[in-house]
């Protein structure tokens, strides 16, 4: 097996590799002349001794990768394949990187589900904010429309008031002109009649008197002393003289005269009483007209027929007024009705506020500790990020480091590095090409180590003590069938690592910090110088 394509390799370049030797080792002049010069020896010494360098190098990069496997896993799928190839050269690394593979998943998707849980608590939490707020507005929206509506609810009942007590004066003052009027009507009206009556019963007397006075001459009455009284007590004397058994001189009247005297004594009663009648109507058209004058100085109205129409005018209005209250009335009885529907409507929101409080001061408590507890793990995650992309940094400065030093035939990608620096694209080809170069430097240690083996003891193989690097064995004399051991320097597996930390917990599927990493590679590169160190060749 050949030193590029050992069990070592973990990267391989995408060009083809550039041997420095032929591959027939026979072709190599290994004359005892040229191997003792002191400018071989020198060279070879120098190349051995940077080989030993770069292999601790490699040593040191390699474990520091196999540390950082788990934080690279994160960053990017590109870092995800390169561990996977890194950690295919032995199974227990395999098993290893498998493993932290494995909790690195079960880390993402632990930091996916808290990640979703905090989205869907966040669009809970922003909901439950947004009815918080459209309660809150609808409750102030509520207010303000209750407080509108008992202003208006106030100034209605003052207007009420105030109408009703406008409509009441007016009824009051109506049912007194109503009664006034009707007095007076009837007043008229029983004057108006006594006096057509009166007027025609008198009328009628006076020419039946006219008629009576014209026959009395015809009667035949005795002179006596009683001539010279009133006509109306001589009228009674000759009514009782004439009616008496003891007048023999009246003996003579007539029926018809006895009847004239009797109907001119019944006119003489009626006038008297007409009389009477007529001071009592005057005395009523008296009052009657100091009330219409009463009337007339308080309306400042002279003409009755205005007087009549302004009391239509003044019905009417009380009539519109009081259909204008009954309207007030209906619409007071709805408002009040819409009130108590919003009273009620505002209790219920107040009881179901006051009993949903303590629940939405709990809930939001539970609610911004999960939220701190999230903001807690972004912030650890992120620093964990924070570390993995300086650890990467590292690893991209020490590659490009080492490629510097082991030197480089690729003169476009060198350009690419300076002008662009070690990128995702471009970290894969500068591995292999690092590999690729520090194998060609271990085949020229091997092959000076061998020639100088085969030059002193020609016989003698060389054995390793730890058993670890015997690997590649190439045939150096075809003609005279020696084997000549081709041996190659490796950095440890992942065994030994297992190995040297099988006394130590297994801390593996927990995340490490990079300090933590430094100190256990510190320990294990001191437990290893412990042990004792490879036997010299015989």
């Amino acid at each position: 097996m050949s030193g590029a394509d050992g069990p070592g390799s973990r990267f391989h370049s995408p060009l083809p590799r550039v041997r420095v030797f032929p591959p027939d080792i026979q072709s190599i002049p290994l004359s005892p002349s040229r191997l003792d010069s002191p400018m071989f020896r020198e060279r070879v010494s120098t190349l051995m001794q940077q080989g030993d360098f770069y292999a601790k190098r490699i040593d040191m990069e390699r474990r520091r990768s196999l540390e950082l496997d788990m934080c690279l896993a994160r960053t990017r799928d590109i870092h995800f394949e390169t561990k996977k190839r890194l950690c295919n050269a032995v199974n227990a690394q395999l098993s290893s990187a498998t493993s932290e593979v494995k909790s690195v998943r079960t880390l993402e998707n632990r930091l996916d589900k808290v990640l979703t849980r905090y989205n869907e608590i966040r669009n809970a939490n922003k909901k439950l904010r947004d009815e918080i707020q459209s309660l809150r507005r609808e409750k102030v929206q509520q207010q303000a429309i209750q407080e509108k509506l008992e202003r208006e609810t106030h100034q209605k009942q003052a207007e009420i008031a105030k109408v009703a007590s406008a409509t009441q004066n007016a009824f009051d003052a109506r049912d007194r002109t109503n009664r006034q009027i009707e007095l007076l009507r009837s007043q008229v009206s029983e004057t108006d009649e006594e006096f057509e009556a009166g007027w025609t019963e008198k009328k009628m007397l006076l020419d039946q008197d006219r008629a009576g006075i014209r026959d009395i001459p015809r009667l035949r009455t005795p002179k006596s002393p009683m001539h010279s009284a009133m006509p109306s007590a001589r009228g009674r004397m000759l009514a009782s003289d004439l009616s008496g058994p003891g007048s023999p001189g009246f003996s003579l009247l007539s029926t018809p005269d006895i009847k004239l005297r009797d109907e001119t004594m019944k006119n003489v009663w009626l006038l008297n009483e007409k009389e009477s009648d007529l001071r009592r109507q005057s005395e009523r058209l008296k009052t009657a007209e100091d009330g219409l004058t009463k009337i007339k100085k308080k309306t400042g109205v002279s003409d009755p027929d205005e007087l009549a129409q302004a009391l239509l005018s003044a019905e009417a209005k009380n009539f519109s007024l009081f259909n204008l209250i009954n309207d007030l009335n209906t619409e007071m009885e709805a408002i009040e009705i819409e009130n108590n529907g919003l009273e009620e409507m505002v209790e219920s929101c107040k009881g179901s506020g006051t009993h949903s409080d303590a629940y939405r001061a709990q809930l939001k408590q539970q609610l911004e500790d999960q939220i701190e507890k999230s903001k807690q793990k972004v912030a650890f995650f992120e620093l964990r990020q924070a570390e993995s992309a300086e650890a990467i940094e590292t690893m991209k400065s020490g590659a490009l480091n080492i490629y510097h030093k082991v030197g480089h035939s690729d003169e476009a990608f060198a350009q690419q590095l300076a002008s662009h620096g070690v990128t995702e694209a471009n970290m894969t080809k500068l591995l292999g090409i690092i590999e690729q170069r520090i194998g060609e430097l271990v085949d020229i240690h091997n092959i000076a180590t061998n020639a100088n083996g085969t030059a002193s003891k020609p016989e003698t193989a060389v054995d390793n003590s730890h058993g670890k690097t015997k690997k590649g064995m190439h045939g150096v004399g075809a003609g005279t069938g020696v084997a000549a051991s081709l041996m190659r320097p490796l950095p440890p597996s992942a065994d030994e690592f297992e190995n040297s930390d099988s006394e130590e917990t297994e801390d593996g599927v927990r995340p490490c910090k990079i300090t933590e990493l430094q100190e256990k590679t510190a320990s294990v590169v001191g437990r290893r110088k412990e042990k004792p160190s490879r036997p010299p060749k015989k």
